[in-house]
């Protein structure tokens, strides 16, 4: 069995969705009901679906 300590490229792609998904429910949507209130959500929704496309086409 290796015992690498590095990340592999699922694995880093996994941890940059986990900490995306992480800090957007924490901080980005309350910051965007204090703007917009209620019309925030589609922005928030078109603007991850843009990230996890750009974080897709670097991965592969």
């Amino acid at each position: 069995m290796n015992n690498s300590t590095l990340l592999g490229k699922t694995q880093l792609f996994w941890f940059f969705v986990h900490a995306q998904i992480g800090v957007g429910l924490f901080s980005l949507s309350n910051s965007i009901y204090t703007y917009a209130k209620t019309d925030g959500w589609l922005s928030l929704l078109i603007a991850a679906l843009f990230v996890q496309a750009v974080l897709y086409c670097l991965y592969d």
